[in-house]
């Protein structure tokens, strides 16, 4: 996530000049093998914009965590949880709506983030709500590869049929959870325009 993130953030200046924090994003969806991880990652990323930033974060961070390394925290429970408190609320509006699926159906392996973005896009009331939204995207697959990538909603794929048919379709998700059994979900005809 580290090198990902990093070398995201120097493409994105190098192509356009202007720094990558999690500011820049509107959401930040991640795979979910279970939702604590998640929220861990979130905060990952918040530190890694600590260590880039250290003025943009609060005294108590900064005296705490200015000499702690990335290399060094990876198992450090205190910047752990310090950056999952510093970040919450940015998670909660960010990352928190895209772990609709996640949460209701456990883990879809392959298909986590792909799930986290169609709960990201159930979670908005409307289709012009989406329009010009810009998504961070990080998958990984059993530790060996990883992408950081980032999408802009396009207003050219966003029809109310297909609006109208994804809500539905949530709304018969939500009424499943009492169920035994689970319905899985495929959605087509999405077009995203990659950045």
């Amino acid at each position: 996530l580290d090198k990902c993130y990093g070398l995201y953030k120097q493409k994105a200046f190098k192509k356009n000049g202007k720094k990558v924090d999690l500011s820049s994003f509107d959401a930040i969806l991640f795979h979910s093998p279970y939702c604590k991880l998640v929220q861990k990652s979130f905060a990952r990323l918040s530190f890694n914009d600590f260590k880039a930033n250290p003025d943009d974060f609060t005294d108590t961070l900064q005296s705490s965590f200015a000499q702690v390394e990335l290399e060094d925290s990876y198992f450090n429970k205190d910047v752990e949880k310090a950056f999952m408190d510093a970040s919450k609320v940015i998670f909660e509006s960010k990352t928190e709506p895209s772990l609709l699926i996640a949460k209701n159906v456990g883990n879809m392996y392959t298909p986590s983030l792909y799930g986290g973005l169609v709960s990201f896009i159930v979670s908005h009331e409307s289709v012009e709500s989406l329009v010009g939204k810009r998504v961070a995207l990080f998958s990984y697959g059993s530790g060996s590869a990883s992408s950081f990538f980032s999408i802009r909603v396009s207003h050219y794929w966003l029809q109310m049929n297909f609006w109208q048919k994804l809500k539905l379709k949530e709304t018969r998700m939500k009424s499943l959870q009492s169920q035994s059994h689970l319905e899985i979900l495929f959605f087509t005809n999405v077009r995203l325009e990659n950045e």
